[in-house]
């Protein structure tokens, strides 16, 4: 009885670890600008930009290029900090969403996907033993 306690424990802890370090690996996003100086490029965090239409946008984004991120326990996005340390990266992003002709491109993206998607699960569900082919249209 009491090895299995201990057993428990252990694997409670063990699990405790990984989760602590998931989060470790994940940094709030901030929309940075860039400021260019002669001979120096420097980014700035740009809170004022960080608005829920923003982060909408950001998702779809992220989304988009298949960049991984999470929602925060206060709807911040939480990026990887690989990403996040890529100021160019995080600047771009910042630009894209700004654009509206780009975003409705990827907003027409999505939802074509999304179709896509749709039909193979209802493919799937009508005859497990098949792939599903999907016409795109």
């Amino acid at each position: 009885m009491i090895k299995n306690l201990i057993l428990i424990n252990i694997v409670f802890l063990i699990s405790l670890l990984f989760i602590s370090c998931d989060n470790n690996n994940y940094i709030k996003y901030t929309p940075l600008i860039k400021i260019e100086k002669v001979g120096e490029i420097i980014f700035k965090e740009k809170q004022e930009l960080n608005t829920q239409f923003h982060k909408e946008k950001i998702k779809l984004l992220l989304d988009y290029y298949y960049k991984d991120w999470k929602e925060g326990s206060k709807g911040e996005i939480l990026i990887p900090k690989d990403d996040y340390q890529n100021k160019e990266l995080i600047y771009n992003l910042t630009l894209k969403t700004e654009d509206s002709k780009f975003m409705e491109e990827v907003k027409k993206d999505k939802k074509k996907w999304t179709k896509i998607y749709r039909h193979l699960i209802i493919s799937k569900k009508r005859d497990s033993r098949s792939i599903g082919v999907v016409k795109v249209l």
